[in-house]
């Protein structure tokens, strides 16, 4: 039988040894000096399925839904598609985290990492994540220093690009720095340099026939309807490089809403301004699926309704440089569909099993 000074001495040393645990890891974090790991990689198949989510990281038990947070219904509703669907990963469009952050040892990052989508059909997935406004109030270093902490984390760099193999080419991804080309105002050297890289990195995909699509993730839309609305220096300074590389989808969020908008025009147009009522309620310009070819347009995602506040969607806060197509400020993601002759955006709703909206580019 074991005495109780024995079992005393065992539990305080078992509790030293977790203390010593957590301190190792935070000084890891601090110092940059992580010990090797593992991480979680894409594995390449005939059909790419990803899903989307934006502005996610909010965890608030003031604004409960059926007791629950937002971010969590969210998430079992990806569980339940990834089940019936299985994903390769996980793509975010920035803002990861609220509040800021005061460390690489988040504890956001691990909560909504090993908690809130530690599900079935989505745990073990690899995140591939862009940085937001929110991300880089702080001190944005810090999510790219989570890449080497955290298996399924992939930020290696403020922007960077991926492919992905699928069944008779890839699929070329250019993920841009959020904390740059933000501010609706004179570019800086730095945004200029991101500029030249994604021109670069889409200039090598288009040099190369096996690149059969080209996705860009950048946390701001270019277009939007909603409460931000288009962004000028985007619209001035991406916009044409998209065009020029013949560019098939961009990914957002920002806008707390999920949209859709399609651009054919690439005359510069002045910001939008809202000449109706805002709306929380779905928008469907035609009907809820669209069938389109590849290079016809440029097609705009906005998937900002993760978990954040919701915003309200204006209809008539376009130009004749975008249409909107589909918009609904509803909890909510997306999940992308990829094959050498189809590219599919399904939007789905936090509470139903059933895409609320399809649009379809052909190759």
């Amino acid at each position: 039988m074991v005495s109780k000074d024995t079992l005393g001495i065992f539990v305080v040393f078992s509790l030293l040894g977790v203390c010593l645990t957590v301190v190792l890891i935070a000084e890891w974090a601090d110092k940059g000096s992580t010990p090797p790991i593992t991480k979680v990689q894409v594995h390449n198949q005939a059909e790419l399925n990803f899903h989307v989510i934006g502005d996610f990281a909010q965890f608030d038990s003031s604004k409960l839904i059926a007791g629950k947070e937002p971010v969590q219904l969210v998430a079992e509703q990806m569980k339940e598609l990834a089940l019936y669907n299985p994903i390769q990963m996980i793509v975010s469009t920035g803002d990861n985290r609220y509040p800021y952050s005061n460390s690489a040892f988040d504890q956001v990052i691990y909560r909504y990492l090993y908690r809130t989508f530690n599900l079935p059909g989505l745990s073990h997935k690899p995140w591939y994540l862009v940085l937001g406004n929110h991300d880089c109030r702080q001190d944005p270093s810090y999510e790219v220093d989570a890449n080497n902490l955290y298996p399924a984390w992939n930020m290696p760099s403020p922007y960077f690009n991926f492919s992905v193999n699928i069944d008779q080419g890839k699929v070329g991804f250019v993920f841009m720095d959020g904390c740059n080309l933000y501010k609706e105002s004179k570019i800086t050297q730095k945004d200029k340099q991101q500029l030249d890289w994604v021109d670069g990195t889409l200039n090598y995909y288009n040099s190369n026939p096996e690149y059969l699509w080209k996705i860009v993730n950048i946390h701001m839309p270019v277009f939007s309807a909603s409460d931000h609305g288009d962004n000028q220096n985007l619209k001035k300074y991406l916009y044409p490089i998209l065009q020029k590389h013949s560019v098939d989808v961009v990914l957002s969020g920002h806008e707390h809403c999920m949209e859709h908008l399609v651009s054919r025009n690439s005359t510069l147009t002045p910001k939008p301004k809202c000449r109706g009522s805002k709306i929380t309620a779905e928008y469907l310009k035609n009907k809820n699926s669209t069938i389109w070819t590849k290079g016809q347009a440029i097609h705009q995602v906005v998937q900002g309704a993760g978990g954040k506040e919701l915003y309200k969607l204006c209809p008539t806060k376009v130009t004749s440089m975008a249409q909107l197509y589909f918009g609904y400020c509803n909890y909510g993601f997306s999940q992308v569909t990829i094959n050498s002759k189809l590219l599919k955006v399904d939007y789905y709703l936090y509470n139903s099993s059933e895409p609320v909206y399809t649009f379809k580019i052909t190759n």
